[in-house]
């Protein structure tokens, strides 16, 4: 099993990787995309809260 330290680290890179995928996106005028990508940031980010 990953360590916490190791499980919160993928966890930011995800919603790193998923930011620029969101950022491209928004570029391309695709806004259910878009919603789609911005809501798993947030359940990643309530994740990292439950962690952390």
């Amino acid at each position: 099993m990953h360590s916490k330290v190791q499980t919160i680290a993928r966890l930011k890179s995800m919603v790193f990787l998923i930011e620029e995928a969101l950022r491209i996106a928004d570029e391309g005028d695709h806004a259910l995309l878009g919603a789609k990508l911005s809501d798993c940031i947030d359940n990643i980010q309530t994740a990292l809260v439950k962690i952390g």
